[in-house]
């Protein structure tokens, strides 16, 4: 069984630059494209996309005038739908109603600023 999203993000940043260091905040919307593989029984459900908010906070470390390290964390909610649909595994049947995406993720990044 797989579950795979792509997320289309648009996120507003609040940057407070100090020196080196560079903190912000973040706060945005996507849209999250979901594909459900189930593969004891043959079925894949596809197809089915839905709206979600993220916030986060994270630092920038800059380790020269146009290069910089960071973290961030960011927290993401959205519930993507596979309405009414059946699945059997291990001869259980199981009904599909919704996934939650809500969690946190962690990014590292290497950067390059002008």
């Amino acid at each position: 069984m797989t579950f795979n999203v792509i997320p289309i993000t648009l996120t507003a940043k609040a940057l407070i630059p100090v020196g080196p260091v560079d903190p912000y905040g973040e706060i945005g919307l996507g849209a999250y494209f979901t594909r459900f593989d189930v593969t004891d029984n043959g079925a894949t459900f596809s197809g089915s996309s839905t709206l979600g908010l993220h916030a986060g906070a994270g630092v920038n470390v800059n380790i020269s005038p146009m290069v910089f390290i960071g973290v961030e964390g960011r927290y993401i909610s959205a519930n993507p739908s596979f309405g009414g649909q059946n699945i059997k595994l291990n001869d259980t049947q199981y009904a599909i109603n919704g996934f939650k995406l809500n969690g946190f993720t962690t990014t590292l990044a290497v950067g390059y600023s002008f």
